[in-house]
């Protein structure tokens, strides 16, 4: 159904409406494929970082846009127990965080919440988690690397 004024669906009234500019889940199954998270490769998750971090730094994301979600898998990492669960539900932060961002910032947002996406479908035991903090720390410390603002 679209809304005759516009051409739209309901569905694409999404203030921040811009698509990734490229196909993160894509780069993601090239280099990881279907495996765990934990049979992940450093080469690999140092390179899509990267990637992440130099989209996210030129789009002007700040470290304060991820902040509460980086310091809830932070949180979640220091427990006695994990609970992938909680684990998953980090992904609401990330979506608040995109959904609050300026259109620039918001696209870069949107690639790292569909590679976070992409890394949680892999989740299944602790060592799995303890990949996925790294793959996550990977991206913010080449995002602050390459000059990405704390502000």
């Amino acid at each position: 159904m679209q809304n005759s004024d516009t051409g739209r669906t309901p569905t694409q009234y999404h203030r921040n409406d811009d698509r990734p500019s490229w196909n993160v889940r894509q780069t993601m199954k090239e280099k990881f494929g279907d495996q765990d998270l934990k049979k992940w490769d450093a080469t690999g998750i140092l390179n899509v970082g990267e990637q992440l971090a130099k989209v996210m730094k030129d789009k002007k994301v700040t470290t304060s846009q991820i902040r509460k979600f980086i310091d809830e898998l932070q949180r979640l990492r220091s427990s006695s127990r994990l609970d992938l669960e909680q684990v998953k539900l980090t992904k609401i932060r990330l979506i608040y965080a995109a959904g609050r961002a300026e259109k620039g910032s918001a696209e870069a947002l949107k690639n790292f919440e569909q590679a976070f996406s992409y890394a949680l479908e892999h989740l299944h035991d602790k060592q799995d988690f303890t990949n996925l903090v790294r793959f996550v720390e990977t991206v913010v410390a080449y995002h602050r690397y390459l000059g990405g603002s704390d502000k």
